[in-house]
C-alpha cells in the first residue's frame, strides 16, 4: 500500500494537515487488517512535492516534517495482531 504524508490534499497547502494524513494510514491499515494476514508487506510513505512538472511546489519538507515524524510514529506503534486499529 502507498499513502502520503504531505502533498496529497490540494495544490496550494502551505502545510500539512496531519491529522488527515494520519486518518489516512488508519484506514490503510484497517484495510490490511480485515484480509489475510499477509496481503500487506509494507506501507510506502510518500511526500507529494507537486501536482503535475508545471505547477508550483506544494508543502515544502521542511513544513512536512512534522506531518512525517507522525506518521512513522503512527506506523511504528500499530501492530495488526492486537486487535482493531483505533485513531490516538
Amino acid at each position: 500500500a502507498a499513502s502520503a504524508f504531505k502533498g496529497a490534499t490540494g495544490p496550494s497547502q502551505a502545510v500539512p494537515p496531519v491529522e488527515h494524513h494520519l486518518r489516512n494510514h488508519v484506514q490503510w491499515l484497517q484495510v490490511a487488517g480485515s484480509g489475510p494476514t499477509d496481503s500487506l508487506q509494507g506501507i510506502i510513505l510518500t511526500g507529494w512535492q507537486r501536482y503535475d512538472h508545471y505547477s508550483v511546489l506544494c508543502e515544502l519538507l521542511p513544513a512536512g516534517v512534522p506531518s512525517l515524524a507522525a506518521c512513522l510514529q503512527l506506523l511504528l506503534r500499530v501492530s495488526l495482531a492486537h486487535g482493531p486499529i483505533r485513531h490516538p
